[in-house]
């Protein structure tokens, strides 16, 4: 079986992850940069021209028919979001995406629609507002208060994420950068929810950890927990987004009850925490891609445990290919490669 991981980045121990489920699985990684960490781990890499250029998702297409690639999986956001309109011509030439539709895509990494979407169907969102005339009236009547999250609407990674104790600094973030918004800050216990749904959109396993410390976006220190109530939480809203693959969720756990934050339709930073405790949803998607049928997997199987982030290092540069011709690839900056 032979699986592209785009935009591998850093994402070596998820390729090594679904080594050790199929040892024959032969793992092919794209980045845009030949100093791509994860290539130490993959069995084919290849150098591809940046997510933002026309040829990109082509080249990508490419890539899947002459490696004879059974699926693609990406790990990161907004190769996802560049991804996703093709996933009818990725199953044409017979590669399986494990990536949401293009509708999905935008529900997700568009704050303003994942409130929207969240609260159509009943789930429980902070308080959002597109412009600082809106907070401000939210402030007066009560219904927001002191301090407030600002942030981009397309943002991820807490990049450009700040916290405003007064309505001065509040207009100053607002306008730090374009498409910004301005979220209630919600208090309580933040979970990590990491969810896999089959290839019919419906949710096979649920982990879930909370977070005990956070660096850069992601999870640095968790505990493996069980909540009935946030694992169906969490199989309700990928099973009504019709979620295929991995996909991420944070919610606070407040005195009103869950609160949802963010919608991630990829592995999260923190799913090693999950697998170390059982999760082992690389495993599940080999079985899936092999046809098996799943049925639903709730929690983990090592309660309890608490597990830190470490960092390792590779010594070398991996060997990788240009694609589709290193005459026509010109490597850009590493700000992909994450």
């Amino acid at each position: 079986m032979n699986i592209v991981l785009s935009c591998v980045g850093r994402r070596g121990y998820l390729a090594r992850m679904l080594r050790e489920a199929d040892p024959s699985v032969r793992l092919i990684g794209t980045s845009n940069s030949r100093l791509t960490p994860a290539f130490h781990e993959c069995d084919e890499c290849y150098v591809l021209p940046p997510i933002v250029s026309d040829e990109y998702p082509g080249n990508v297409l490419d890539l899947c028919r002459k490696t004879g690639a059974n699926a693609i999986m990406s790990l990161y956001d907004a190769d996802i979001d560049r991804l996703s309109p093709y996933c009818q011509a990725f199953e044409a030439q017979g590669t399986i995406p494990l990536l949401v539709t293009k509708d999905v895509s935008d529900i997700c990494f568009d704050k303003l629609l994942t409130v929207a979407y969240l609260q159509k169907h009943g789930f429980a969102v902070p308080r959002t507002y597109s412009t600082p005339e809106d907070a401000e009236r939210a402030l007066f009547d009560g219904a927001l208060r002191f301090p407030v999250m600002v942030k981009p609407r397309f943002g991820f990674a807490s990049a450009d994420l700040f916290l405003a104790h007064a309505r001065e600094q509040m207009d100053v973030f607002f306008h730090y950068r374009k498409d910004m918004i301005i979220q209630e800050m919600l208090s309580g216990q933040e979970h990590g929810i990491d969810v896999l749904s089959d290839l019919q959109g419906h949710a096979v396993s649920v982990a879930l950890k909370r977070k005990l410390a956070m660096r850069a976006g992601e999870t640095d220190q968790a505990v493996s927990v069980r909540s009935e109530t946030l694992e169906q939480l969490a199989i309700d809203v990928v099973n009504t987004l019709s979620v295929v693959g991995p996909f991420d969720m944070d919610v606070f756990l407040t005195e009103q009850g869950p609160v949802i934050l963010e919608l991630n339709p990829r592995f999260g930073g923190g799913y090693p925490f999950s697998h170390l405790a059982g999760a082992d949803h690389p495993g599940k998607i080999i079985r899936i891609l092999n046809g098996e049928v799943l049925s639903l997997e709730k929690g983990v199987k090592d309660v309890g445990m608490v597990m830190i982030k470490d960092i390792t290092f590779k010594v070398g540069e991996p060997k990788s290919n240009a694609f589709p011709d290193p005459k026509n690839n010109t490597e850009s900056d590493c700000r992909f490669s994450v």
